[in-house]
């Protein structure tokens, strides 16, 4: 990027006229303590070669082959400067010498002598350096040792670092993470002054004052007895943060306010390590006790692992209703009263081992906790430790449990939710049991530990029970993450027994919500009551030839399951077993199935296809079996050769040999970028070449990533491919003509869609809630569009209409950027722009490398609408051919043109533009450097038309710039350059805000109105010129910008608005082109005066000669340009 930059900014330089003189370093560094270049002896001139070496000399350089150098990780970089020390006993590394490098390594030895210092200034604005190897030799880095190393991102510190210098690496703009060795014992003022890109820092506590804190995300502290009160105070980039056990104590309020903190690792709860006091996880957020924990811990916080301490104390965690999982080690051993009281969002807690006793309330109202297990050493569970823990369903009591207080597991007046108890304690516990804890009130299965019956939890979350004295296996749970299971063939008992057969028990997927394709394989010989039910993720099963029967409620209320396939062995479907599964698209009875309950299929209104190999009399629309056919669309009966094939490539097509049609019915290869097959063989040996693709067929297969439709397929199904969710693209064939309901909803990666010229309709929701799709083209062939086809479709920000649309539903179209309608039907919704094809001559224009250009014949007015090209680097045209075959000259960019374009490096805007649009190029985050041709026609540059642009860090702007809008160039942060022109007039309300790289800048007097916050929060702007002409500073102007020192002030100024100044704290010096008396004249917000930066600054009164008076004065410089004051 840099070489790119250098040279963009020498090619500007040529064109006006300029000449550079380049070089890679400072001529001279300075030296370290002690070391003088006028003692020869002592700075190693070139007349005693034996005081100092270049690499370039091997007699002193200190080749490879060179046994003293010692062993580097890394070849050693040639050409730098190493220098004597004074004593003689060691070298210093001085400079960047001949080296050109752009990641240099530093030996640890040079001439048999160690390197132990990095000298003042040795690769002070090096601006080509980009890493740097330290090794463990080097103790000392000097002041200003890699200052304006701006092209630095990697910087590895040798473990015996003890000092680092004043300013060491200030202005290293693109250093984005350090790691400060625990050896650092001294850090210099500034010595990370400026480093705006620094995200990420490993250090010892020392060093937390010296870190710019407004853009790290992550920290880990690694040693250090205290981190002080506020030490991290607002920052509101900070997402994780690790403290390592070595530290004792941290402050109140250390991380307060750190508003996207997301995971904390902390050495102990509270203040201090075993402290007597604010043992409360709220203390370093700022909470004043537990009571206060909710209004301090960031919401953001979800996950809190805690390493050391022997106490969770009261109210520890009272009231944390963000966090989600908590993790306690091994070291705590009670858990007190109310520690962790209404964690509203508590799913996951391992209490440790040690601990002995849980207090009273402890995990009262958790309300998301689902499963506790109760350690072994635990003897006493007190009052209503579990009180209101309305989704807790497993609980295992360890071997020592003696008593459990009253309602300790009671939820309201309704008992609790909890179905299945593993008990290891002597306690008699009884499901059903109306005891006064109310563990057991509503408990389906109690599983307790005696003789060799007990469970077996597997690696991947399966859990099992054998029952030793009936020699029975089942499987009771699964806490698994994998969404997409086949259950194990068998498991090994607790007493080591293989066991290979077992039944799913009842309630062991229960509330599932994980699950979305369950394989039950030949070993399963049963499914047990609810097992399966409210698995509200669940949307596939296939059940092999193990089990017998689908017991009481198995499948109830799936209400995502969409295909259930079951292959053999299954004589009844019991009663409700899939009641309420209301997306039940299509199922696959066996030749065993013999009877189905009548309740089996109640609310099943779905079912578009039913494969019944049975005997059973099973017809379309019959309310007979169960309801299953009561809506169906489509029976096939395996007779006459009609039925499945299965290809070899994981294709499940079925032929209808009635009908003489073929369906697509399911896939289940493993390719993930696939072209559906021109033909297939089906059943009965019928070459088939066209075929539909049946409802649901490739739902939810989140492993396809893209599709090929052939000409062969007519039909796309209903919600064939709905939840897709990697699917991102799709070329539909010319030979489809319809494309159903749902077929692409939800397929959130869904970027490219191409829809061939023979689709005639388009279903409801069709492609809704399509994320990640960006534009649309509807063919001319297409007639009806349904009901929210494009609904939730957030990025679509284009949609071409064709000729022949004649309906679209409610929704049908969303609102978006552009649409292009070819048709007459007369679009309604609220789209940013519609432009439609009037009598063959107002359309747009595509480019061969993909500009999108509109014009307007009436108006005549052209624009480039939008950009679908990959190139990197570009050049906007000078001009564009219309519709109607008109060379248009002039035009303007669009609003959103090239919004989220992350591709484009750089930017080039010839002088034919005469505007830039609303948010034109915003959150082109890898754009670098835009440039704009001048012209004669004055433009402007629209509203957020950059915002967003995180890696822009140059712009030129022409003379004829006239208006910079509100936000246009906000949050632009690695922006280090601008040059506003002469002529531009309006700077618009928080224009260049929160740009943390811009260091400078110099308004023209041209400029007549500021914008409120028009440059608030450029945190490293240190000097702000302000020209002859303009009249007023804006509100708010330059608030927080915490590193202004001085500002130039002209005295045309008659107002400086409130908050102009605000925040800026090292404000020292005011250059003001006029008189005391003038300046007296002047009109100063309020909130100037109150902060106080402003007025208590250093003031200088304009002088162009010497002045005779007394008094602080100031000119110009010979370059006309820059304050020298009077002495």
């Amino acid at each position: 990027m840099k070489k790119r930059l250098l040279s963009f900014v020498l090619a500007i330089a040529a064109s006006l006229g300029l000449t550079f003189g380049l070089t890679a370093c400072n001529e001279t560094p300075s030296d370290p303590p002690g070391m003088s270049q006028e003692n020869p002896e002592q700075s190693g001139s070139e007349d005693d070669p034996e005081q100092s070496g270049s690499e370039d000399d091997p007699e002193q350089g200190g080749s490879e082959d060179d046994p003293e150098q010692g062993e580097e990780s890394l070849p050693p970089t040639e050409g730098l400067e190493y220098t004597l020390s004074d004593d003689k006993s060691s070298y210093f590394v001085s400079g960047i010498g001949t080296a050109t490098d752009t990641d240099i390594v530093i030996l640890s030895t040079y001439e048999g002598l160690p390197v132990t210092t990095i000298g003042d200034g040795a690769f002070s604005t090096c601006t080509s350096l980009m890493g740097v190897t330290i090794p463990d030799s080097v103790t000392t880095i000097g002041d200003s040792a890699f200052e304006g190393c701006d092209s630095l991102t990697s910087v590895t510190m040798g473990d015996s670092v003890t000092t680092i210098g004043d300013g060491a690496f200030s202005t290293c703009t693109s250093l984005t993470s350090v790691t400060i060795p625990d050896s650092v014992t001294s850090i210099g003022e500034n010595a990370f002054s400026g480093c705006s890109s620094l995200e990420s820092v490993t250090m010892p506590a020392i060093a937390i004052d010296y870190i710019p804190k407004i853009n790290l995300k992550t920290v880990v502290i690694t040693s250090g007895e205290s981190i002080g009160d506020n030490a991290f105070r607002g920052c509101s980039s900070l997402e994780n943060v690790t403290i390592s056990n070595g530290v004792a104590s941290i402050g109140r309020g250390a991380f307060r306010d750190c508003t996207s903190l997301t995971s904390i690792t902390i050495p102990f709860i509270g203040a201090a390590i075993n402290g007597a006091e604010n043992n409360h996880f709220g203390y370093i957020f700022g909470a004043v006790s537990g009571f206060a924990n909710c209004v301090r811990v960031p919401l953001s916080l979800k996950t809190v692992v805690v390493t050391g301490g022997e106490s969770i104390d009261d109210y520890a965690f009272y009231d944390c209703d963000s966090l989600t999982s908590i993790t306690i080690l091994d070291s705590a051993t009670n858990v007190g009263e109310y520690a962790f009281y209404d964690c509203d969002s508590l799913t996951s807690i391992t209490i440790p081992d040690k601990v002995t006793s849980i207090g009273e309330y402890a995990f009262s109202d958790c309300d998301s906790l689902t499963s506790i297990t109760i350690p072994d050493k635990v003897t006493s569970i007190g009052e209503y430790a579990f009180y209101d823990c309305s989704s807790l369903k497993s609980v295992t009591i360890g071997k020592g449990v003696t008593s459990i207080g009253r309602s300790a597991f009671v939820v309201g007046i309704l008992g609790n939710s909890i179905i299945e108890i593993y008990n290891k304690s002597a306690l008699a516990i009884t499901a059903g049991e109306d005891d006064y804890s109310g563990l057991v009130w509503k408990a389906k299965n109690v599983y307790t530990q005696e003789g060799d019956s007990w469970f077996t939890d597997t690696p991947d979350g399966f859990r099992f029970f054998y029952d030793g004295n009936e020699k029975k296996g089942y499987l009771v749970g699964y806490s698994g993450s994998e969404t997409d299971i086949t259950l194990p063939d068998g498991f090994i008992a607790y007493d080591g027994t293989l066991v290979t057969e077992y039944e799913i028990y009842e309630y062991a997927f229960y509330h599932c919500s994980n699950v979305t394709s369950v394989t039950i394989p030949n070993s399963v010989t049963g499914i047990g009551h609810r097992a399966f039910m409210n698995s509200t993720s669940l949307v596939r099963v296939t059940i092999l030839g193990g089990v017998t029967e689908i017991d009481y409620r198995a499948f109830y209320n799936c209400d995502s399951l969409a295909r259930v396939t079951i292959l053999g062995g299954v004589t009844s479907i019991g009663e409700s077993a899939f009641a309420n599964c209301t997306s039940l698209a299509s199922i696959t009875l066996p030749d065993s199935l013999t009877s189905i309950h009548i309740d089996a299929f109640t609310g099943c209104d779905n079912i578009a296809e039913i494969y019944n190999k049975s005997a059973l009399n099973i017809s379309a629309g019959s309310s007979d079996n169960g309801g299953i056919a009561a809506h169906a669309k489509r029976i096939y009966t395996q007779e006459d050769g009609s039925w499945i094939t299965d290809t070899a490539d994981g294709y499940h097509f079925f032929y209808n040999s009635n009908a003489s049609k073929g369906y697509l019915i399911s896939y289940s290869g493993s390719e993930t970028d696939i072209t559906l097959p021109d033909s297939f063989i089906a059943y009965n040996g019928t070459l088939v070449t066209e075929y539909e693709i049946s409802s649901c067929a490739f739902y939810d297969s989140d492993k396809l990533t893209s599709v090929t439709i052939p000409n062969s397929v007519t039909t796309i199904g209903d919600s064939a491919f709905s939840s897709c969710d990697s699917l991102a693209n799709v070329i539909i064939g010319d030979s489809v003509t319809t494309i159903g309901d749902s077929a692409f909803s939800g397929c959130d990666s869904l970027a490219n869609v191409t829809i061939g010229d023979g689709v005639t309709t388009i279903g409801d929701s069709a492609f809704s809630s399509c994320d990640s799709l960006a534009s649309v083209t509807i063919p001319d062939s297409v007639i009806t569009i349904g009901v929210g086809t494009f609904d939730y479709c957030s990025s679509l920000g284009r949609i071409t209409i064709g000729k022949q649309v004649k309906s679209i539903g409610i929704g049908g179209l969303p609102t978006v950027m552009e649409i292009y309608n070819k048709s007459m039907f007369y679009v309604t919704n609220s789209a940013h722009n519609v432009y439609t094809q009037y009598s063959g001559r107002s359309w747009f224009t595509d480019t061969a490398d993909g500009y999108h250009f509109y014009y307007d014949v009436d108006a005549q007015e052209g624009w480039l609408m939008s950009y679908s090209g990959s190139k990197t680097d570009i050049t906007l045209p000078d001009s564009f051919t219309a519709y109607n075959g008109m060379l248009v000259t002039e035009y303007e960019i669009s609003a959103y043109a090239f919004s989220h374009r992350s591709h484009i490096i750089s930017v080039t805007i010839p002088n034919s533009v005469t505007r830039i649009g609303n948010n034109a190029f915003q959150y082109c985050t890898s754009l670098e450097s835009v440039t704009i041709l001048g012209g004669e026609t004055s433009m402007s540059i629209g509203k957020s038309a950059f915002v967003g642009c995180s890696a822009l860090e140059f712009v030129v702007i022409p003379g004829n710039v006239t208006k910079i809008d509100d936000f246009a160039f906000q949050a632009c942060t690695s922006l280090v350059n601008i040059t506003l022109p002469d002529g531009l007039t309006s700077i618009g309300n928080s224009a260049l805000s929160w740009c943390p790289s811009l260091t400078s800048i110099t308004i023209p007097g041209s400029v007549t109105s500021m914008g409120q916050g028009a440059f608030n929060n450029c945190t490293s702007l240190e000097s702000v010129t302000i020209l002859d002409g303009v009249t007023s500073i804006g509100y708010d102007a330059f608030s927080s910008c915490s590193s202004l020192k001085s500002v130039t002030i002209p005295d045309s100024v008659t107002v400086i608005h409130s908050g102009a100044f605000y925040g800026c704290s090292s404000l020292d010096t005011v250059y003001y082109k006029g008189t005391a008396e003038a300046w007296s004249g002047i009109s100063i917000g309020s909130a100037n005066s109150s902060d106080t930066y402003l007025t208590s600054a250093t003031r200088y009164y304009y002088s162009a000669k010497m002045p005779v008076a007394s008094g602080n004065y100031w000119h110009y410089a010979a370059d006309g340009v820059t304050p020298v004051i009077w002495e």
